[in-house]
């Protein structure tokens, strides 16, 4: 017998292993499959709201797929007993989750105030947008070590404009998809020679609203009206095009724009973008099709953006800058300055003398860039009114862009906006996180 005592320890383990692979049920509140079922998916709706399902994912998740089994099992007839009991796992699990989530040591309460906007937005309403949110989630969870680890600055900084501007994705998406539905059809169908200052036009438009929509995603009535022009010339598009394949190839972009003005006219054609939808489901150019030509032209874009803004050229701005005085970071397309040194003066927006040979040096890296714009965010701490931080970091923002523009030989355009304490990188409750508070952000769009 003894020389079977070596494997005690590993059966103790083995059995213990197995006991945390498994749960105790849950008391349920109901006693039918469907008010149960009701029951559990209430809380975890509740979860949801709460970011349960980010921060204690896995038992989130083995609750999720508790619950699905029983709705499956419920709508095939199968037996009561068994719906019940996969339910009552269910809420086990959930109540699991929501234990964990409350005990974590560590919660970004920024990044999930963001992650919360994105949410509420509609990221999970599309495929791909969804996508993109797990993506971030994952990330998150590992960078974080399941919510254990403090993240950089750096860091927390990424996350939370990522859940933002996955937020602005979405806007983008709610307001514009059956534009570019239209745009992409037109394309495919050989747009560039029917019908190509109509296609240009509506180019142009639905990218117009694409940046308004980027640069104002709180204020709806900013670009609410350039999302209508984008819609109106991707409405104009469709019947232009669908007037020169009626009428045949050799009609020109010009008869045919005036026989859809006539025809409008008479009230025979709409100019309202819903109309083309049915339009868009019948065309032999499916929703897949548009889908994964849209993917194509993204990863294009991103490798084309890869090849413009390297590791390399990054790492070597960054080399010629003290990190003490501005870090500099890549976020996708945009390289960002974050100044750390410029001692404004109390409730002044009056740049101090010796910060102007730091911002001469950022200009000069900036001029070895393929600019496409150049945008300047100041920030501050929370002291004081918000109504007075506002006021000062646009003020200090619009010093600084002043002062590039002075020394700017090719002018590149250069927009400001002040966000006050709205967007801390850390705590303002010590005199450490209020400095890092009160900073100004050069952000650099490149071609």
């Amino acid at each position: 017998m003894k020389k079977y005592y070596h494997l005690i320890p590993m059966i103790i383990l083995s059995l213990s292993l197995m006991s945390c692979s498994t749960i105790e049920k849950a008391k349920l509140d109901s006693s039918t499959p469907a008010a149960a079922i009701d029951e559990v998916e209430q809380l975890q709706q509740k979860l949801y709201k709460n970011q349960v399902d980010l921060l204690a994912h896995e038992s989130f998740q083995e609750g999720t797929e508790r619950l699905n089994e029983a709705k499956n099992e419920l709508a095939n007839n199968e037996d009561p007993k068994e719906i019940m009991n996969l339910t009552a796992k269910a809420k086990a699990y959930f109540q699991k989750a929501k234990k964990k989530a409350n005990n974590k040591t560590y919660t970004p309460r920024q990044i999930l105030e963001s992650r919360k906007t994105a949410i509420n937005h509609g990221a999970r309403s599309d495929k791909q947008l969804n996508k993109r949110l797990i993506e971030i989630d994952h990330e998150l969870r590992d960078s974080t070590d399941n919510f254990s680890e403090e993240l950089e600055n750096e860091e927390y900084s990424k996350y939370q404009n990522d859940y933002l501007e996955l937020k602005v994705n979405i806007l983008q998406h709610n307001e514009l998809n059956l534009a570019r539905q239209v745009l992409e059809k037109a394309q495919s169908n050989d747009a560039e020679d029917k019908a190509p200052d109509t296609l240009s036009k509506t180019k142009k438009s639905i990218r117009a609203a694409e940046n308004l929509i980027a640069k104002n995603s709180s204020d709806p009535n900013t670009y609410l009206s350039s999302v209508k022009r984008a819609n109106r010339a991707a409405k104009l598009l469709n019947d232009v095009m669908n007037k020169i394949d009626k009428m045949g190839e050799d009609t020109s972009e010009k008869v045919a724009l005036k026989l859809v003005y006539q025809d409008r006219k008479i009230g025979k054609l709409s100019s309202q973008l819903e109309d083309v939808k049915g339009d868009l489901s019948q065309s032999k150019y499916s929703v897949d099709k548009i889908t994964g030509k849209l993917q194509r032209k993204e990863q294009k874009l991103e490798k084309t953006s890869s090849k413009l803004t390297t590791q390399r050229e990054i790492d070597e701005i960054r080399n010629n800058f003290d990190n003490d005085k501005a870090e500099i970071y890549q976020q996708g397309d945009k390289l960002i300055f974050r100044i750390k040194q410029i001692d404004f003066s109390v409730g002044s927006a009056k740049l101090p003398s010796d910060s102007l040979g730091l911002l001469t040096n950022i200009r000069s890296a900036i001029q070895e860039l393929q600019v496409e714009e150049v945008a300047v965010h100041g920030h501050t701490d929370s002291t004081g009114s918000s109504e007075l931080n506002q006021k000062l970091s646009q003020q200090r923002a619009d010093a600084v862009a002043k002062y590039l523009k002075s020394i700017d030989n090719e002018k590149i355009e250069i927009t400001t906006k002040g966000y006050g304490e709205s967007k801390p990188l850390t705590t303002n409750n010590t005199k450490q996180g209020r400095a890092q508070n009160r900073r100004v952000d050069i952000v650099v769009s490149v071609k």
